[in-house]
């Protein structure tokens, strides 16, 4: 019996490397195969357990450079597996803090290095430390952001991800990816992919009419020569019903001539290169998108750079805040609102959940 095992492993191994025609896709990474033939699945994330090897956190209190309003942690009641998902869920942040009262988000002084994990991650923007006060209450809900850097990148292939986005008032799920080296500068020099990013409010109607709430998934590039010169194209999927009441499928073709996208079954949209006339002066015309990418999965909570436009009709809650508030005041205003209490309502149908992620070789 185990003379027939081993000639069936030889057989199979030997079958295997007959038949594996070669990839342009490339992979680096712990997580990433030795190996990586045409039409082969390299990585598949299937949340059967939160691997703390694969998904690197980050702590920080800097907004996203979007005037956000979230104290992202590397804690497990905000990033979370149960029942084959994940879950990043957004929580209060005053009933981490000593006194377990909405006031403290008033007076407390958040020093990260004094918090478990005793961590932080990015400084910038009053990251790692801010004092509240009751003009300025400091960041009011915790929420994750966990990425695939040190585990996964890879260039090049087809990827799945099935999701379910959050609803609520100012919430801004986003399954997205970023390059692992920026070859070409800092943002967006060297580009960005947006698999999925939505909106949790229920209606948000721009003023020519557009609905951009919950019944909308965006899928985006976003590149250019310095930010000044920053373009983006985009999908613009709406749906008959909000994309928060169920999972929904989002994908991406990622070839040397063109990135694909596609939601559900909506109508593909093509993308091709070059982008903004290879301002990098690669060899390769897709650049920046010639580079090696990492998984982001991240919920944000408000932000005050425009993502939730001041000219835009909200309901059934109002935008409490303005964008040339800046983050802080932006943020106590949104506190002082009740804006957040959905959060504590229904905990998770705020949250992002992630089912899988799935990547094939080309």
């Amino acid at each position: 019996m185990k003379q027939f095992l081993s000639i069936f492993a030889f057989f199979f191994v030997f079958q295997r490397i007959i038949c594996c025609s070669d990839s342009i896709t490339t992979a680096s990474g712990p997580f990433a195969p030795a190996r990586i033939c045409s039409g082969e699945l390299i990585f598949e994330e299937n949340f059967d357990k939160f691997d703390l090897d694969l998904w690197n956190h980050e702590v920080s209190l800097y907004g996203g450079y979007n005037g956000e309003f979230q104290w992202y942690t590397n804690h497990r009641d905000n990033t979370f597996a149960q029942d084959g998902k994940l879950f990043v869920m957004p929580t209060l942040t005053y009933k981490y803090l000593p006194c377990n009262c909405p006031e403290s988000l008033t007076s407390y002084t958040l020093d990260l290095l004094k918090e478990e994990p005793f961590v932080c991650t990015n400084a910038d923007r009053e990251g790692c430390f801010m004092q509240g006060t009751s003009e300025e209450i400091i960041n009011p809900v915790r929420s994750g952001r966990i990425k695939t850097d040190n585990g996964f990148r890879f260039k090049y292939g087809k990827v799945e991800v099935r999701a379910k986005v959050p609803r609520g008032p100012f919430l801004w799920p986003a399954v997205w990816m970023m390059p692992a080296e920026s070859v070409y500068g800092g943002w967006p020099n060297s580009g960005e992919i947006d698999i999925m990013e939505s909106r949790g409010n229920k209606q948000i109607l721009t003023k020519n009419g557009e609905e951009i709430g919950n019944r909308r998934a965006l899928q985006t590039l976003h590149f250019g020569n310095g930010w000044q010169h920053h373009e983006y194209r985009e999908t613009n999927n709406l749906n008959d019903e909000e994309f928060g009441k169920d999972f929904h499928l989002f994908k991406l073709e990622w070839t040397p001539e063109h990135i694909k996208f596609q939601t559900d079954d909506f109508p593909e949209r093509i993308l091709n290169s070059p982008f903004q006339g290879n301002y990098t002066g690669s060899e390769n015309e897709i650049a920046p998108f010639d580079q090696e990418f990492y998984f982001i999965i991240n919920l944000a909570v408000g932000g005050t750079h425009g993502y939730f436009p001041d000219d835009a009709e909200y309901a059934p809650e109002l935008k409490p805040y303005r964008n040339d508030d800046g983050r802080r005041v932006g943020q106590t205003k949104y506190w002082n609102a009740n804006t957040w209490k959905g959060i504590e309502k229904d905990p998770e149908g705020s949250s992002l959940q992630v089912d899988y992620i799935k990547v094939w070789a080309l």
